[in-house]
């Protein structure tokens, strides 16, 4: 039977899919949005649900979310010559029927909308996610579970890049891990502490400030492409890595299923 969703979302760092069966995530991939090769996009696509057993006739549908515009016809053409279908891409009218207490809803990207419903949906409110992208996003959802609004921020990526292209000495830096101390001992170790705990420090400061906010318990979730590297050090959050694939699957269940 055809049960299985193809769920897309485009960055501006990396493009990630999922395969989910009902609520149940099978598998995941993750492909660099930086000089995308639509060739070797496909051939991916194909490992990886080789790989996972799934069948390219096993699909009813699907949904594409993005912040990437010039991305977005090229990875549903891709992803079409895969599976046989056209998934259609997230369209912005229907963030009128999610609950938000913002001045212009309708320049909420698909990201952040399947944050919000994803943090509603599976998790205890009020919430703060963060989502570490291309941007750093904080998130802020009220007790009733509805958006009220968000801070945004660099992110990791960018300030590295920041780092090593306005500066003449400081090299570009490959890899991003968490340090092995607190002070950089070279030049190196230095740029990966200073950014890694920046951001610690940034998103420890940011959560006390929306703390403070509510009277009840705050929920605290970590997202995004280099949350599995921070997460270590902020013991108060959830990580859920596939916070916005599981968002944008339920826009398609609640939005776009059997249209």
């Amino acid at each position: 039977m055809n049960n299985n969703v193809f769920i897309i979302d485009i960055g501006n760092t990396q493009i990630s899919f999922g395969i989910f069966n009902d609520d149940k995530l099978l598998t995941r991939g993750d492909y660099s949005s930086h000089n995308v090769e639509i060739e070797g996009f496909i051939n991916y696509v194909k490992k990886v649900l080789t790989e996972s057993k799934i069948s390219y006739d096993s699909f009813k549908g699907g949904l594409i979310s993005s912040v990437v515009p010039h991305l977005s016809r090229l990875i549903q053409i891709a992803i079409n010559s895969v599976i046989s279908l056209e998934i259609p891409i997230l369209d912005n009218k229907i963030n009128s029927f999610i609950e938000m207490d913002i001045d212009n809803p309708s320049e909420v990207g698909g990201d952040i909308l399947a944050d919000i419903v994803a943090a509603k949906e599976y998790y205890s409110c009020p919430a703060l996610v963060v989502d570490l992208g291309t941007v750093t996003k904080y998130i802020v959802l009220d007790e009733k579970g509805v958006f009220i609004g968000t801070t945004f921020y660099p992110g990791i990526e960018a300030c590295l890049d920041s780092l090593s292209d306005k500066t003449a000495l400081l090299p570009n830096l490959k890899e991003f891990n968490k340090p092995k101390r607190y002070l950089g001992k070279n030049t190196l170790e230095a740029m990966e502490s200073g950014i890694y705990y920046g951001t610690v420090g940034g998103i420890k400061g940011v959560s006390e400030f929306v703390k403070s906010m509510f009277d009840s318990s705050l929920t605290y979730i970590l997202t995004g492409g280099f949350s599995n590297v921070i997460y270590p050090s902020l013991k108060d959050f959830v990580f859920d890595a596939d916070l916005v694939l599981k968002g944008v699957n339920l826009l398609y269940k609640k939005f776009y299923e059997g249209k």
